[in-house]
């Protein structure tokens, strides 16, 4: 039965976006467990500044370079060769990969001998000791670049496939380096971190190798440089590598700013942004990924009309799952973050900062969403620049935020900053590709948007007069109480919505029940 299931899910869109939050659900409670463990072990303070500051370099070339630049140019011309010629979409895999390996092994080298230098910039605000500590972190972090680089490719690949299985589990095992590494930097130094961070990388693109290689893919150690289709997904790279840039460089003026901050922001900011990822990953990242293989079929076969109304449809969805949610984790941020992190070191100063933190992060927690969708209608379009001109006058807008709201209310500062510069990023996003090509109608999502917003609004009352009612006369003092009202809270939240939805007649409501039905039913 299960093999069933796992087989009509690895082969659809739909099942594509459902095995990917699935995985992407195991994957980031993975990651809440070991963020969980960071806080346990360390607090919100100097080695945990330390740890979060040594991602961003190596971030910085893998995310700029090769992160969502290559799945967004590679996937549309492997789809369009292997129809094509088979034998000729792997030749230009394979030149693909090795090019990027070697570009990217070059740069980690190059930061690996000006690692000093490069952090002291990264974080002026560090002293001697957290200097040392982050220089270390972030050299042995350099080797899991060229493994996420090898690891992209076969993603790629298994995007382009349709086969959404080892795609999604990957990070699940990633997540798992990363927790191995936790626990033996409790018997081997605080160097351990990095490598858990090097063995996560590494079994991630094992794992995608493996299946890469069941679809009859295989390796060739050649470089066509002067072939007109590798030079194509460069070309398409360009733009996206840009926006990515910008993204990067939003991060790293981020880590400057903190760096200066008293100690433990940088952490709290990370633990914040972790937290809010959980649900951009899940329902965000998992439909765009699954949607932009046919997307860009409706594209290639001039199909605009029926990519308007997948489009559309797919943003409906994300307005229906999530806007609710955001607003119930703006609610009861003080709840997650306590039974999420309130353990060991990480004290109820740090549990009230980060759920600050959170609470202005779910603010643009929908529009975050959304943006990764549009983005990928645009991908379809081979149009990478767009959404690079837009990242920047985001990140232009983000930096001076940051810098003007950090003098006033320190970490929340950049973190309001950051939910402005996303909200203005999706409007600009979805009010271009509307005027652009015609495949968006601003003013019926604009009308579904308001009445889910209004919709959620009066359950936010609703349960907001039960909250209060329950910590006034229960408390929640103790774990117990804690937990227990968080999960009425959810009840009472889910039960009102659905039959809100229900007798809305929402559309959404109805595709659950669809789902189900066609998924789930045993024959």
């Amino acid at each position: 039965m299960v093999k069933s299931i796992l087989k009509r899910l690895n082969k659809t869109v739909l099942g594509g976006a459902i095995l990917i939050s699935v995985f992407s659900v195991l994957s980031k409670i993975l990651g809440l467990v070991r963020d969980r463990m960071l806080a346990a072990s360390f607090g919100a303070g100097q080695v945990l500044d330390c740890y979060f500051a040594a991602f961003r370099i190596p971030d910085f070339i893998f995310n700029s370079l090769i992160l969502g630049s290559l799945a967004s140019a590679f996937v549309p011309v492997f789809v369009k060769l292997s129809k094509e010629d088979e034998k000729y979409a792997i030749k230009v895999s394979n030149s693909v990969l090795n090019i990027v390996t070697i570009i990217l092994s070059v740069l980690c080298f190059i930061a690996f001998l000006n690692v000093d230098f490069l952090v002291k910039i990264l974080a002026p605000g560090f002293d001697f000791f957290q200097l040392q500590l982050t220089s270390r972190l972030t050299s042995i972090m350099l080797i899991s670049v060229v493994f996420f680089g090898f690891s992209s490719v076969m993603s790629s690949i298994l995007n382009a496939k349709k086969t959404y299985i080892t795609y999604s589990i990957a990070p699940v095992f990633y997540n798992i380096g990363l927790i191995i590494g936790i626990i033996l930097s409790k018997y081997f130094g605080y160097d351990m971190l990095a490598w858990g961070v090097v063995l996560g990388s590494g079994l991630h693109f094992l794992v995608q190798l493996v299946e890469v290689l069941k679809l009859k893919w295989k390796y060739e150690f050649v470089f066509h440089l002067k072939d007109k289709n590798v030079l194509r997904i460069f070309k398409l790279m360009i733009p996206r590598t840009f926006g990515l840039v910008v993204n990067q460089i939003n991060q790293v003026v981020i880590t400057m700013i903190a760096s200066s901050l008293v100690a433990g922001s940088i952490s709290v900011f990370y633990f914040g942004l972790n937290l809010q990822s959980f649900v951009v990953s899940i329902f965000g990242v998992s439909i765009a990924v699954a949607i932009f293989p046919v997307l860009s079929e409706f594209v290639g076969n001039d199909n605009h009309e029926d990519f308007k109304i997948y489009l559309e449809k797919n943003l409906r969805k994300i307005t229906f799952f999530v806007l609710p949610i955001s607003m119930f984790m703006i609610l009861t941020k003080f709840e997650i973050v306590k039974i999420i992190l309130g353990a060991g070191n990480f004290n109820l100063q740090n549990v009230n900062y980060t759920a600050n933190i959170l609470g202005i992060f779910c603010i643009s927690l929908i529009f975050q969403c959304i943006s990764a969708i549009v983005a990928r209608a645009f991908y379809a379009y081979e149009n990478t620049k767009t959404p690079v001109i837009i990242a920047i006058i985001s990140l232009v807008i983000n930096i001076i935020f940051c810098f003007a709201l950090s003098k006033i209310m320190g970490i929340m500062g950049i973190a309001l900053g950051f939910s402005i510069s996303n909200i203005l990023n999706c409007l600009l996003l979805l009010i271009t590709i509307s005027i652009k090509y015609k495949v968006f109608n601003v003013r019926s999502f604009l009308s579904y948007f308001l009445k889910i917003f209004f919709n959620c609004v009066i359950i936010f009352i609703l349960i907001y007069g039960f909250r209060f009612f329950y910590i006034k006369y229960i408390g929640i003092e103790s774990f117990i109480k804690l937990f227990t009202e968080f999960i009425i809270l959810f009840i009472i939240v889910f039960v009102l919505y659905y039959f809100i939805s229900v007798f809305e007649k929402l559309e959404e409501v109805q595709f659950i029940k669809v789902f189900f039905k066609k998924f789930i039913k045993i024959k």
